[in-house]
């Protein structure tokens, strides 16, 4: 009831195995060398670029915060004095009915700015 196909009676065309390669097999081995070193040393070079242009913006910015360092610093020992004001007025409001009581610091030793800011 059924044909099978079969081939034709020449038979079939040959068929190329072979690989078809261009005559150049691609960039030789010397040549991928320099073409990576190239591009490893344009990388570098804008690394290099890169670098010096943060460090140029960084000692920019500490150019700027040296200018107004003397302002910031009056403004923090303003805000200081205040803070320590209000400090010994409450010191002398509690300790008001301790006899012998002075303000005066227990030690004497050289005045030191506070390590960390002042907690009110």
């Amino acid at each position: 009831r059924y044909i099978q196909d079969g081939p034709p009676a020449s038979g079939f065309g040959r068929i190329n195995y072979r690989r078809m390669l261009a005559s150049s097999r691609g960039p030789s081995g010397i040549q991928m060398f320099l073409g990576v070193a190239a591009m490893f040393a344009f990388g570098m070079v804008q690394v290099n670029r890169y670098h010096k242009e943060r460090e140029a913006v960084a000692a920019e910015r500490l150019e700027a915060r040296m200018a107004i360092m003397p302002v910031l610093q009056a403004e923090e020992d303003q805000r200081y004095v205040a803070a320590r004001q209000e400090q010994l007025e409450r010191e002398r409001k509690i300790m008001a009915g301790v006899p012998g009581y002075t303000d005066e610091p227990f030690y004497k030793t050289r005045w030191m700015p506070p390590a960390k800011p002042m907690v009110g």
